[in-house]
């Protein structure tokens, strides 16, 4: 847990990478950098009328996170 409060720590299992402890510092940042990134990517579909309709974003929904686990 200390060295978590200084950098994160990666933990595995089996020898595989299973889980990242962190601070909640880092982890607050991590969750602002992606709301940051998420408002971006917004404002440039607005800017170019590029949205996916309802379909279109389960889809998108479903792979990102079948991706995710991999």
């Amino acid at each position: 847990m200390d060295n978590a409060l200084r950098e994160p720590v990666t933990i595995t299992k089996n020898g595989k990478p299973a889980a990242v402890l962190m601070s909640h510092g880092d982890f607050k940042r991590f969750e602002a950098l992606e709301d940051i990134i998420w408002a971006f990517r917004a404002e440039q579909a607005l800017a170019s009328s590029d949205f996916l309709g309802t379909e279109e974003t389960a889809a998108f929904i479903r792979e990102a996170l079948k991706n995710a686990d991999a």
